[in-house]
């Protein structure tokens, strides 16, 4: 099925053509950044407001304001809970597609021939912007190409860029090397954008900006196509990088610990995601109480509330900050398996 959705991007046979020759692929070995350019996950802000919280509860039962016009209250009350009675899983109506849709048509409802031709008139003129010499400009059908290609990358993985497109038959991908000269390929990697590449020097710039286009297409889709049920998933999720990066992340243990942050939103039943966003640098938690940081005795906790909103902060390996709408602000007991 894989292979069926990815030929489909493709609008001629993949044959095997007669490559250009072209200068052997250079090996390209991305640079572990400095120690500046990596942020390491648990660090925590030494902050000499950091404070004893069995001290520092306030007498009149009005926790500290994480923001203005946003006062925390250590008087807790369990959550009111509304039966939850909205449709969930695909917006079907929403979607041109039907019973005779293929993998295809489903990927195309996320990425989009819109999308497609933005990045084709981006590459055009960054290329032009380079004076590139001996660049043919890209069309559509060399994008959903180049799409291709790198989804034949994960699930043929070669050692060396260059096996693709070897003469020894037993090195060489057909379904890559038919579809795409070598050449041609590393050149539309050269020059491929999705916006004009202005420079972002001014502080408060979008990290994110070069790829901002496609994550708000792909963001759309998710949220405009499916609706979820009453419980959702957030976690971490890292995406392999070791290049240079200022937001680059390494957490330990983890099986890829060097790469890009991304906290992502997903439907537990299924796994569909429903919003991500890229870790870039550290951020202010506006309106987190502000009495709840600090030193913390192992298995000591306290809550916060406003509403249905409880923020609690304990401490197990290290200290936790939970935000919920779903828990009432007390600690259970759980049972774990050995």
């Amino acid at each position: 099925m894989a292979f069926n959705l990815l030929s489909q991007l493709v609008n001629r046979p993949l044959n095997d053509e007669e490559e250009d020759e072209g200068s052997p692929v250079d090996d390209v070995d991305e640079e572990i950044g400095e120690e500046s350019d990596v942020e390491c996950e648990g660090e925590e802000d030494n902050d000499s407001s950091s404070v004893d919280l069995d001290r520092h509860s306030n007498d009149d039962g009005v926790g500290a304001q994480g923001d203005v016009g946003f006062a925390w209250s250590d008087q807790l009350h369990n959550v009111e809970i509304e039966l939850f009675t909205a449709h969930t899983g695909p917006k079907l109506g929403d979607m041109d597609i039907d019973y005779t849709s293929d993998p295809y048509d489903l990927f195309k409802l996320f990425i989009t021939d819109t999308m497609i031709t933005t990045i084709k008139e981006q590459t055009n003129l960054y290329a032009e912007q380079k004076e590139a010499a001996r660049f043919k400009p890209v069309t559509n059908n060399d994008i959903n190409i180049f799409l291709y290609i790198n989804m034949m990358f994960g699930i043929h993985q070669m050692p060396a860029l260059h096996m693709y497109w070897s003469k020894d038959p037993l090195l060489r991908v057909p379904p890559v090397a038919g579809a795409i000269n070598r050449d041609r390929f590393k050149q539309i990697y050269r020059y491929l954008h999705l916006v004009d590449n202005i420079p972002c020097d001014q502080s408060g710039h979008d990290p994110m900006y070069k790829v901002r286009p496609l994550i708000d297409q792909v963001l759309a889709s998710y949220n405009g196509y499916y609706s979820p049920g009453v419980a959702v998933s957030i976690d971490e999720a890292m995406i392999p990088f070791q290049g240079r990066l200022h937001f680059k992340q390494y957490i330990q243990n983890k099986p890829n610990p060097w790469g890009v942050k991304v906290w992502c939103c997903c439907d537990p039943t299924n796994g569909y995601m429903l919003d991500f966003k890229f870790y870039t640098g550290k951020s202010n938690r506006k309106l987190w109480p502000s009495d709840l940081k600090g030193k913390l005795a192992k298995g000591h906790c306290y809550f916060r509330q406003i509403g249905n909103i409880v923020a609690c902060y304990w401490h197990d390996k290290r200290p936790i900050s939970v935000l919920s709408t779903n828990s009432n602000p007390d600690m259970g007991t759980a049972t774990r398996q050995i």
